[in-house]
């Protein structure tokens, strides 16, 4: 009898799943509060919506009516591209249970909008997740357990957002723009965002001070922008991005930019094989030239005529330093990076006089401009290193 009731306990508790049904293969406009409040009595059970669903009406102040819905199989809009509406909508509780939105999620035009509370349950997004025209978005945290984006990620003229916190999960994005947003001080909430397949275009965010937020990031596969952002200081953010997997680099129009001397902007130009713009910034970024010079500072003058050869340069796995002392000496050799950071350093030693090779392997080390520094009772002597 037990293992009867157990049984029968067990079969109530699927029955809410087994009988949950896909429904409108051709989608569905809603633009009332009346059709959002009835959708649950004329489609009872439906879990998975087949076509595409819009929210757009001018009476609509709550999503309730949609809990039932898990998955929508092609796109979901909240709100107009036309002009904004959905005037009375304050956030986007009522789509709690929704887990996966197969299309694209465009959030745009919603004029009093302040939070995507009620997304607290997305996870993938199959195609673009734009938020654009929310003057009132000030959180975009109902976000928080969205994993990956499977193409652009768009975040643009929201007039009242100042960070991404609630993107704090998302991993992967096919490619990030994020442009227009007046309030935007930071991009901190990317921290987990490891890779892009495309572009990142950061452009026009007037109180944008810095791209931190972005440290987690090694790799991207087509272009990185920076662009007119008027308040942007520095680069800082961008440093950990493997410069073999950047193909177009433009950084201009940004007038209080001073420092782009971040390591993977250092490596790209010692190695580049893409695009390369570099611009009207601020003075110390203001031309490619002047970016590399600042990648060098750290970086000791040979004061010595004793001279560092190194070959094959460029090189992929290792590459030999050679150099001749004229006399015996206490020697200090180690390998820096563009920033001045020491990479290698070889153990304090006394030398014969005569010739002396050092073959240097790099390893995980990325790509890019090293320095080997030779310090001697002689002086000291620098040569350049490329690694391809």
């Amino acid at each position: 009898m037990r293992y009867l009731i157990t049984a029968s306990i067990l079969l109530l508790c699927c029955i809410p799943r087994l009988l949950a049904q896909p429904c409108l293969p051709d989608g569905i406009i809603f633009t009332t509060q009346s059709q959002i409040d009835s959708f649950p009595i004329l489609y009872p059970n439906c879990d998975t919506i087949e076509g595409f669903v819009i929210v757009d009406g001018q009476d609509i102040n709550n999503l309730y009516g949609l809990n039932s819905i898990v998955v929508v199989v092609e796109g979901l809009r909240i709100g107009s591209y036309s002009s904004l509406t959905n005037p009375t909508l304050y956030d986007l509780n009522g789509l709690n249970n929704l887990y996966y939105v197969g299309g694209w999620l465009s959030i745009v035009g919603n004029q009093i909008l302040n939070s995507l509370d009620g997304l607290e349950n997305l996870n993938t997004i199959g195609e673009d997740c734009e938020l654009k025209e929310n003057p009132s978005l000030t959180s975009i945290e109902g976000l928080i357990n969205l994993f990956e984006v499977d193409y652009i990620l768009v975040i643009t003229n929201n007039d009242s957002l100042v960070d991404l916190n609630g993107l704090n999960n998302l991993s992967a994005a096919g490619g990030i723009a994020i442009y227009y947003n007046d309030m935007l001080v930071n991009i901190q909430g990317l921290e987990s965002l490891t890779s892009i397949e495309y572009h990142i275009m950061i452009f026009s965010n007037n109180s944008l001070i810095n791209l931190s937020g972005l440290e987690s990031l090694t790799s991207i596969g087509d272009e990185l922008m920076i662009e007119d952002n008027i308040a942007l200081e520095s680069l800082t953010g961008i440093d950990n991005l493997l410069a073999e997997t950047i193909d177009c680099l433009i950084i201009k129009d940004n007038p209080s930019l001073s420092v782009c001397d971040v390591q993977s902007v250092c490596d790209y130009i010692a190695n580049s094989q893409g695009s390369l713009w570099i611009y009207d910034n601020n003075t110390g970024c203001n031309s490619v030239g002047e970016v590399e010079e600042a990648c060098t500072v750290g970086i000791p003058e040979s004061s010595t005529e004793l001279q560092l050869s190194t070959y094959p340069n460029p090189f992929t796995t290792s590459t030999t330093i050679e150099y001749e002392l004229k006399e015996i000496s206490n020697i200090q050799f180690t390998i820096c990076n563009v920033i001045g950071e020491v990479v290698y350093q070889a153990e304090d030693r006394v030398m014969r006089q005569g010739s002396h090779k050092v073959t240097w392997s790099p390893g995980h080390l990325p790509e890019g401009l090293y320095y080997a520094v030779l310090r001697s009772e002689e002086g000291v002597s620098v040569v350049k290193m490329v690694k391809q």
